[in-house]
């Protein structure tokens, strides 16, 4: 299993233009090497990643999932996460709009 915790405060970044590479090079070891790896990654750019290599087949659904704070989440085959009955804490837009209207409701 691989497992990608998403930490913002001690979490992995890399620059943009190197964020498949990072992820691909993951995955590809996970595959050479199939035992548990937890990869703790501190940006959603690398988040939204891993979810597209799943979408591309690169990895099974089954192989990987991702955790924040004391959840987890499963990644469906299409990259979605499995966020049936709960806010997905994965979802950018989402954060700045809330953010945006806490910041009009305070004045």
């Amino acid at each position: 299993m691989l497992t990608v915790r998403y930490d913002p405060d001690t979490g992995t970044v890399v620059v943009d233009n190197r964020v498949l590479g990072y992820v691909n090079d993951i995955i590809n070891s996970h595959k050479a090497l199939p035992t548990d790896v937890t990869v703790t990654v501190g940006s959603l750019l690398l988040v939204d990643a891993f979810r597209l290599q799943v979408s591309l087949g690169n990895i099974a659904a089954k192989n990987i999932i991702l955790q924040f704070q004391d959840k987890s989440f499963l990644i469906e085959s299409d990259g979605m996460t499995s966020f049936y009955d709960e806010e997905d804490p994965f979802d950018v837009a989402h954060q700045i709009a809330s953010t945006l209207l806490q910041r009009l409701h305070q004045g």
